[in-house]
């Protein structure tokens, strides 16, 4: 566990992520179930040089069905989510990591800018 005394989702997973190590930086949500092949399906995901981020899909379990509906038509906007989405260190750093600048959608920006990033 790492601790961020300032509030905000930008700010936590910015933390978590200067903190890792290892050469792909993995996340998921504290609620978020993952599969028993999960890491190795992401190693095997970026094991390509020209493959810097990957994310996949999640569901919406509990909350109103206005959420869980919310994160069913999400499975047809592609893009990485803080829910379940691994990045090469090295891709991360390149394009500047997680925006301090953007809380709401910090992992969609930081997607926008990992598909510019130099592979």
């Amino acid at each position: 566990m790492i601790r961020e005394p300032v509030k905000g989702y930008h700010r936590a997973i910015r933390r978590g992520f200067e903190a890792a190590g290892g050469e792909i930086i993995a996340s998921t949500d504290a609620d978020t179930i993952v599969g028993p092949d999960w890491l190795s399906g992401i190693a095997g995901t970026l094991a390509p040089d020209d493959v810097v981020a990957c994310g996949g899909v999640f569901r919406f379990n509990d909350g109103p069905l206005q959420v869980r509906l919310l994160g069913f038509l999400g499975r047809l906007n592609y893009h990485i989510a803080g829910a379940n989405m691994a990045v090469k260190r090295s891709a991360y750093h390149a394009c500047g990591g997680f925006s301090s600048n953007v809380n709401l959608g910090a992992d969609v920006e930081l997607g926008q800018r990992l598909t510019k990033t130099e592979k």
